[in-house]
């Protein structure tokens, strides 16, 4: 359920994997490093990805996100590719923030049907 503020509106705000507010997830990691307010993202990879690949491992969950169309070089078919390791647990809170985010999205007309 989308929490309501003090003047009635609906609030947008995201939710990390652990399904806390970044500011909460914030806070918990400055705990966590024993340092002085809020941690700065570095985001050093982004791509686009229209097609993923997941595979189940006894401990992990790996992601491969593709991005197609594919490329033709050297006669062979080359598709740009991220690939992400995640642990069960994280995995397992991830699938159920995408989920519980994307029905939120629908019910609230912020994304199209599909």
């Amino acid at each position: 359920m989308p929490k309501t503020e003090k003047d009635g509106t609906k609030s947008k705000r995201s939710e990390t994997i652990m399904g806390k507010t970044p500011k909460t997830a914030s806070e918990e990691i400055a705990k966590l490093y024993h340092i002085d307010g809020p941690p700065s993202l570095d985001i050093c990879n982004r791509s686009y990805s229209n097609l993923a690949f997941v595979s189940v491992q006894p401990r992990d969950v790996i992601i491969d996100f593709l991005e197609a169309p594919a490329t033709i070089e050297d006669g062979k078919c080359k598709i740009k590719a991220t690939r992400v390791y995640l642990p069960l647990p994280a995995a397992k809170s991830l699938a159920k923030v995408l989920g519980d985010l994307i029905e939120r999205a629908k019910k609230e007309g912020i994304i199209e049907q599909v």
